[in-house]
């Protein structure tokens, strides 16, 4: 039962001015919640970002404590995120600071935040925190799960494709080769602590590239998040936080449905990968650095629009509609500037691949989505 609750709150040692302020911090920004029995877990949307992830880790009473972040995020939110811990939770153990970058999403980066861990005495009841953008939550997470066969971690993402994908789900894993995340592990965070206050310091590419998330999780299974982009896309370029803090909480709602109903992607959870056969074909074959994850999503979805407008399954007019909105929203749609025929050899790769077949998702209308075959 008490695994289930929606958030949990350290008193002991604390005042009662402090332990006020925790409740009110946990309840504000009203957490969603991700329901998977003993694994389940909140995540909030907050607008102090640092005391809220301090108050997470508290709240797991860790042994020790881990970060995990890359230098771009600590030279920016690293001092805050320490100074927090140290006054609300434990002083950090240790601290990686990884390269920034999905080309260094690397078994390597994984090992050096072990051995840290390790030299500084890591047990069992040792809390990692991930503090950055996809590649450090899937690295941090992928690392908390190895750690001596698996510890808690908590996922603070700083960048908007981290909070509206990466850190929610427990997909953890890196890249081997020019296979995306082909090594990994499902391994759910005790916590997810998302403050759209960091986006402002987020590069335009980056920010455009979590767009991309936000509409394929608006094609998938909610069409009112779509009109709501195309109504509001400049206010969404312009980094509107209130209107942000509304697209994570909705793109977040739909994986934390989907997520609920299928954990392991035996079924539902696969939809989630709108755009993303292709998608990951194109980033393999431009080396991870040509284009950022949301840029080839884009050009994913797009090729799906149009196989399935070719197979009669999409209609036409909502498919226009969505490719609108993504070039509306800075982000590629022209198929024909990009090496489709080359990254075909990539599919191969591909983790939904069941044998020489490739499951891909289709879309019938906005906010309706299926798998075929």
């Amino acid at each position: 039962v008490y695994a289930e609750a929606h958030a949990r709150v350290v008193t002991d040692g604390v005042s009662p001015e402090d332990v006020a302020a925790r409740v009110l911090r946990a309840y504000a920004d009203r957490p969603l919640f991700v329901p998977l029995g003993d694994k389940s877990y909140a995540v909030r949307i907050a607008a102090d970002g640092a005391a809220s992830a301090a108050d997470a880790v508290a709240a797991l009473s860790p042994s020790s404590v881990f970060v995990v972040t890359d230098e771009n995020v600590s030279r920016l939110w690293g001092a805050p995120l320490l100074d927090a811990l140290a006054a609300h939770a434990k002083p950090a153990a240790a601290v990686t600071v990884l390269t920034p970058g999905e080309e260094h999403k690397r078994l390597a980066a994984v090992e050096a935040a072990l051995t840290a861990m390790l030299d500084a005495g890591a047990d069992r009841d040792a809390v990692v925190l991930a503090h950055g953008g996809g590649v450090v939550t899937d690295i941090g997470g992928f690392t908390a799960s190895t750690l001596l066969r698996g510890v808690r971690w908590v996922a603070a993402p700083t960048t908007l494709l981290s909070m509206v994908d990466a850190s929610v789900g427990g997909k953890t894993g890196v890249d081997l080769g020019p296979a995306k995340n082909a090594v990994g592990t499902f391994h759910q965070p005790s916590a997810v602590v998302a403050s759209p206050a960091a986006l402002a310091t987020e590069t335009d590419r980056a920010f455009r590239s979590g767009l991309a998330e936000v509409v394929k999780s608006a094609c998938i299974a909610d069409p009112e998040l779509h009109a709501l982009l195309e109504r509001e896309a400049d206010r969404v370029l312009a980094r509107d936080p209130g209107l942000l803090a509304e697209l994570i909480r909705r793109s977040i709602a739909v994986k934390a449905a989907i997520v609920a109903r299928d954990e392991r992607e035996s079924g539902d959870r696969a939809l989630l990968n709108f755009g993303h056969t292709l998608g990951h074909a194109l980033e393999a074959e431009g080396g991870f650095v040509r284009l950022a994850h949301g840029e080839a999503v884009s050009l994913g979805m797009v090729a799906m629009l149009r196989v399935g407008c070719s197979l009669g399954v999409t209609d036409r007019a909502a498919a226009d509609r969505v490719v609108r909105l993504l070039a509306r929203l800075g982000l590629p749609t022209r198929l024909e500037d990009e090496p489709v025929s080359a990254s075909l050899r990539f599919l191969s790769l591909d983790k939904k691949r069941r044998g020489s077949s490739v499951r891909t998702v289709l879309m019938r209308d906005i906010g309706s989505t299926f798998v075929e075959p």
